[in-house]
């Protein structure tokens, strides 16, 4: 970012924090780490979250969904599993300056609807998991009454 002269800020304040600060140009911001109302703040300010590593599950990811942001990530681990490409987010395939630039590159062009981002989203919802749980409960209890179970 520093190279393509594009606003970025990076939240959090993980071990790589004073290294990128020390790195960062102008157009780079720092913010330590952020909670609730200003963290959301800045999701809802963003053009579009930038997910660069790889996590099992990413709730960041749908942290920036939720509130109508797409998310252009590494594509790799959980975040394969909650970004529709092209319709919620657009995923890079290596994590090189090069294949992230043509991602950006690609995210100028493309076009997203906030309203389907929050939707999607809701389909990770904690209530929604609960009842896909119970439902795979209920029905492998039901197999398993009807006789359909394997030694």
């Amino acid at each position: 970012f520093n190279g393509l002269q594009e606003k970025l800020v990076i939240v959090g304040s993980g071990p790589e924090f004073g290294r990128l600060k020390r790195l960062a140009g102008p157009s780079v911001t720092l913010t330590g780490t952020l909670y609730d109302d200003e963290l959301r703040s800045y999701y809802e300010g963003a053009r579009a979250l930038i997910f660069p590593q790889e996590e099992d599950f990413g709730i960041v990811v749908l942290e920036a969904m939720a509130v109508g942001k797409p998310v252009i990530a590494l594509r790799a681990g959980g975040a394969l599993e909650s970004i529709k490409e092209g319709e919620t987010g657009i995923f890079f395939d290596e994590p090189t300056h090069e294949s992230l630039r043509d991602a950006l590159e690609e995210f100028k062009h493309a076009s997203f609807n906030s309203s389907q981002i929050i939707k999607h989203a809701k389909t990770f919802a904690t209530s929604i998991f609960q009842e896909k749980v119970l439902a795979y409960i209920e029905n492998a209890y039901r197999d398993f009454r009807n006789g359909e179970h394997r030694n």
